[in-house]
């Protein structure tokens, strides 16, 4: 049932003068506020069944294979995250260890240097000035910096497991100066990190397997859905936007 003014149905929009009001408010509280979706933006994913490159419509799910290179034509096993970084979209390999540069019109791959020393990468994200990937060595995980000429990583801090014993490195994204990571072996749990000393800090429950900002949203992918990350200090609330429109195993997030 919706709200009548003399037989008109305002439906979900109610407009006061030239002003559409996406919700009720009672007073000054808002008793109930229609969703608004955001704009659509492009990101880019890897479908692990054919080790590809997408990119994805975020509103519609629509997916695009870019290219026909198979595993990046650099034979890369188990591509893992991809992260833009000053206008260069990167991507973590854990079958070989080493970071590389993607092309976004024929998702082919080159390789940086000689690899991360026997790091098994798992997330990256950029600040604009500094590259991050988390990691893992000799069964201990870490918060890494990445040297994108060099392709080489080094550790922040000291803190193995992120100083909370989380055993598995998850998933990095870097949203309104905060470097956020999704994840973990068992427990999925979204964390903020410190850039300073790689120290995790729970925010909540979410279950995710990429995340990428636009500046606007913090956008997660869990296999084949698209959607919003709604943070706060001591909670995570998801916000769906769309299904994938392929069949796959999608895993990483690039805006």
């Amino acid at each position: 049932m919706g709200i009548r003014f003399g037989s008109s149905n305002p439906g979900n929009n109610l407009r006061v003068g030239t002003e559409t009001v996406g919700g009720i408010a009672i007073g000054s509280e808002v008793a109930w506020r229609r969703f608004i979706p955001p704009p659509p933006v492009t990101l880019y994913t890897i479908n692990r069944s054919n080790t590809s490159l997408y990119s994805l419509n975020s509103s519609t799910g629509v997916a695009r294979r870019i290219g026909s290179a198979r595993r990046f034509g650099v034979n890369e096993r188990d591509p893992i995250d991809l992260e833009f970084h000053n206008g260069t979209l990167y991507m973590a390999g854990a079958d070989s260890g080493a970071l590389y540069t993607v092309g976004t019109s024929n998702g082919r791959a080159r390789r940086v240097g000689r690899g991360f020393g026997g790091a098994s990468p798992r997330g990256l994200a950029s600040s604009g000035s500094t590259l991050y990937m988390s990691a893992s060595i000799s069964s201990s995980d870490y918060l890494y910096t990445v040297n994108t000429s060099a392709g080489t990583a080094v550790t922040v801090g000291s803190l193995e497991g992120f100083g909370v014993g989380e055993e598995y490195p998850g998933f990095l994204g870097y949203h309104n100066g905060t470097l956020y990571m999704s994840g973990g072996s068992d427990n999925n749990i979204l964390y903020t990190l410190s850039t300073s000393t790689g120290r995790a800090t729970r925010v909540g429950s979410v279950t995710c397997v990429g995340l990428a900002s636009d500046g606007n949203n913090l956008y997660g992918i869990d296999g084949n859905n698209i959607f919003i990350l709604n943070t706060s200090t001591s909670s995570v609330t998801v916000t769906y936007l769309s299904v994938i429109s392929v069949s796959g195993n999608f895993i990483g997030l690039a805006y």
